[in-house]
């Protein structure tokens, strides 16, 4: 069984990724939950998937693998600092996107108009002058003015960044392929990489081999979150990669994560810290940079709408409703989209209709 290693780097102990789900019948594993499901399975109909709870699985004879393995001792034993050092977390996000450089790949960058992307790019655009390479960037609506600045600032040419105007909800409104999307069942519709990377792979003629997505995400549960990083592991990073990263199936680098950084934000967090974050990063980065405008997430959440009433529709016509769960429409279409059961009704439903489409038997308990 293949492993790599987390961040990149040696000290942390390594982290099996490619298996998340193991069936029990026939010892079949993938990192794919529908990929195991190759023999008759048994739905726990009162199943609800939990954004943090990734231990269980809607069928019985389908199990995850354990959470993690083993945690380096350096790092669960890290020493209190009163205050984090800026420049050792910026250096670590630097040193990450430098040491994975590759000018035979092609990155594609998810960018927005926040701190965090400002960051990245500005260090990517400091190692593209050096090195070379291909590198694209994306924006969605509704950052895209302030995208578009950004990058002119930087000195990237107007063909190496893209503003992709798809939006979101039309992974939601895919009812027949939601399972794929979502990596078989989810309380969370979006795999926005997931809509994005099949668009970008046929417009720009990419093989996917030799693509690398790279992102700012994690910046939020990193300098927000008050867990240990044992926990911030297993709570994020692994639950996101099990379900939409893996769905994906192009490798994906997040700068932030890297073993520098790690042990400056770890060791040195003490609540209520404020002295490192996205805004600070960047400001000591680069006060111009740091001064353009950034669209407000409330701006940005607008744009995930969806038609509920079609949904509603898809949703009922399936054999998941008109067999097994009748009930679970019980909001009306203005809140049920807010609900965790909802989305895991909703998922599971196309799950099932794709197993059975496929000849699985699915039995009840």
């Amino acid at each position: 069984m293949s492993k790599i290693v987390l961040w990149g780097e040696n000290r942390m102990n390594e982290l099996d990724l490619s298996t998340f789900y193991i069936n029990t019948k026939n010892s079949k594993a993938s990192k794919l939950l529908y990929d195991v499901i190759n023999t008759d399975v048994t739905l726990n109909t009162k199943f609800v998937a939990s954004k943090y709870n990734e231990k269980a699985t809607p069928f019985k004879e389908i199990q995850r693998v354990e959470m993690y393995k083993n945690y380096s001792a350096y790092y669960l034993k890290l020493q209190r600092k009163k205050k984090r050092n800026i420049q050792i977390v910026l250096d670590g996000i630097y040193e990450r996107l430098y040491n994975a450089w590759d000018t035979s790949k092609c990155y594609i960058v998810f960018h927005s108009s926040g701190f965090d992307s400002r960051v990245i790019s500005h260090f990517i655009r400091k190692i593209y002058l050096e090195r070379g390479g291909n590198v694209k960037f994306i924006c969605k609506p509704p950052e895209c003015e302030a995208f578009e600045d950004i990058m002119r600032y930087e000195g990237w040419d107007q063909d190496q960044y893209l503003l992709y105007n798809r939006h979101d909800q039309e992974t939601a409104e895919d009812f027949k392929n939601i399972w794929k999307q979502v990596n078989g069942v989810a309380d969370y519709p979006w795999n926005g990489l997931y809509t994005t990377m099949e668009y970008l792979l046929n417009h720009f003629k990419l093989q996917r081999e030799n693509t690398v997505i790279i992102t700012g995400g994690f910046f939020n549960e990193l300098f927000l979150s008050n867990c240990q990083i044992q926990e911030f592991i297993e709570k994020y990073y692994y639950s996101r990669y099990s379900k939409f990263l893996s769905a994906v199936n192009i490798p994906v680098i997040y700068p932030i994560l890297n073993e520098k950084t790690l042990i400056e934000m770890f060791g040195s967090r003490i609540e209520g810290d404020p002295t490192v974050n996205r805004k600070t990063l960047c400001k000591h980065l680069d006060p111009k940079l740091y001064a353009f405008p950034r669209v407000p997430d409330g701006v940005t959440l607008q744009q995930r709408k969806v038609d509920k009433n079609k949904i509603v529709d898809l949703y009922k016509e399936s054999y998941y409703h008109k067999n097994i769960n009748s009930n679970v429409i019980k909001d009306s279409t203005e809140t049920m989209h807010k609900n965790p059961q909802w989305w895991s009704s909703y998922t599971l439903a196309s799950l099932i209709d794709h197993l059975k489409n496929t000849g699985i038997k699915i039995n009840e308990e």
